[in-house]
């Protein structure tokens, strides 16, 4: 859900003057994440998925992409919502369709602003996963593995209160209690002396050893066969990456009655997909690959590249025999959308609802007109517009006419001139 526009609020709140949020739907947007999600649903039920078969190509990617402005991570804020159910989401989305079952949606913003990590990236779907109240057993021991060697002097919970996009999520499950509780379970069974929790040295070898002479004490983790490798190897961010694959495995093993699928929505997606240096990106792809039976949705500037054979060497996976829906002409969903302008009825939607005085649009008809020809559908010309005219209206306490918006994009920003600084202190918000 989109944040409230406070400083307009109380900046502009006087009489009967009002500056309203709006979200201009994007209905054909909405309607590939329906497809999507039933094609995924559909793929994971089907007889012989297996989630430990990595040749299979895969179909579990949903892109959009456009240039900046255009309304993608409102959009991408808007699904994580309607997707959570979040009757408070304002918009005319069909509800989701009950044959896909369960959805846990987790949003991940990558921006510079957001200081998303990798790690951060992978404990975030882990407490997205708490939501389902089961405990994850084989992830987690990993996941105390790799922090003990790692972070050995920062308590995992201390690290998640600190970061303010995970603590929110810490917030609806009490994740750090429950891989305590892992440990505790698995080191209490194998009676391995001296351990005092870490999983640094000593109790790692002891469960290792466990889990490769398949004893009884800790069969069902036996059965997620690549684990002993996982914390036997070197706890560097590689390895890290690989523990994808636990958490699919640790998702594919629970029962019917808490099934989920798992929909991961990849926000400011530019920053990762980094065209000199593909390092983070190698590792956020390689997630995207170990868990198929999660629904990736990338929103970003660039259209994805992984369908490109070129790159392979810089990615694990590249060329359209491994991405087959990401390459040009792929109609099937999951696929690649450019994010389009917006239509001549969304351009009218948002100018008569941004701001509202006596129950009925500020902005009248005419200049409405203008305005929404000369943006062409872009949405950041529309907010410039908005703030022109009510910069405008403030100053001469008289309402605009056409006249003052016969400019194209280039010089409506110039004319705007220190006026573009007050989008920090106005706070309108991008129209979408």
């Amino acid at each position: 859900m989109a944040s409230s526009d406070l400083r307009s609020l109380f900046r502009i709140q006087s009489g009967d003057l009002r500056a309203q949020d709006v979200f201009t739907d994007r209905h054909d947007e909405w309607d590939s994440i329906h497809r999507s999600l039933v094609a995924q649903v559909a793929a994971v039920s089907a007889p012989g998925f297996d989630i430990s078969d990595f040749g299979v190509p895969r179909r579990n990617i949903l892109v959009f992409y456009g240039l900046g402005g255009i309304g993608k991570t409102e959009l991408s804020k808007r699904l994580e919502a309607h997707l959570s159910a979040d009757e408070s989401v304002a918009g005319h989305w069909p509800p989701v369709p009950l044959e896909v079952g369960r959805l846990l949606p987790v949003r991940i913003d990558f921006s510079r602003q957001s200081d998303t990590d990798f790690e951060g990236m992978i404990l975030a779907i882990r407490l997205a996963l708490g939501r389902v109240n089961r405990s994850f057993p084989a992830f987690d021991l990993a996941l105390r593995r790799y922090w003990d060697v790692n972070h050995p002097s920062d308590p995992l919970e201390g690290y998640l209160r600190r970061n303010g996009a995970l603590r929110r999520l810490l917030e609806a499950a009490s994740v750090p209690d429950q891989i305590q509780s892992v440990v505790d379970d698995v080191v209490a069974r194998l009676e391995l002396p001296g351990v005092v929790g870490s999983l640094a040295t000593t109790a790692a070898r002891g469960i290792i050893g466990a889990l490769r002479e398949k004893r009884t004490e800790v069969r069902a983790l036996a059965r997620c066969g690549l684990l002993a490798d996982l914390l036997e190897a070197d706890q560097d961010i590689e390895t890290f990456s690989y523990f994808a694959y636990l958490l699919a495995w640790e998702i594919h093993q629970l029962p019917s009655s808490h099934s989920v699928t798992p929909v991961i929505l990849m926000d400011t997606f530019e920053e990762v997909s980094d065209r000199t240096h593909r390092d983070l990106e190698r590792l956020v792809q390689r997630v995207v690959w170990l868990m198929p039976n999660a629904l990736f949705v990338a929103t970003g500037r660039n259209r994805l590249q992984w369908d490109d054979a070129t790159l392979e060497g810089q990615l694990d996976w590249a060329g359209p025999s491994n991405w087959p829906l990401l390459a040009p002409g792929a109609d099937a969903e999951p696929h690649q959308h450019l994010v389009g302008y917006l239509s001549a009825n969304d351009r009218q939607d948002y100018l008569r609802a941004r701001l509202v005085r006596a129950g009925g649009p500020l902005i009248p008809q005419d200049v409405r007109i203008e305005i929404a020809e000369r943006s062409h559908g872009l949405p950041l010309y529309l907010d410039l517009a908005v703030m022109r005219f009510l910069d405008l209206y403030q100053r001469t306490g008289s309402v605009p006419g056409p006249e003052e918006f016969r400019w194209e994009f280039p010089a409506l920003v110039a004319r705007m001139g220190a006026a573009l600084f007050k989008i920090g202190q106005i706070g309108l918000p991008v129209a979408a």
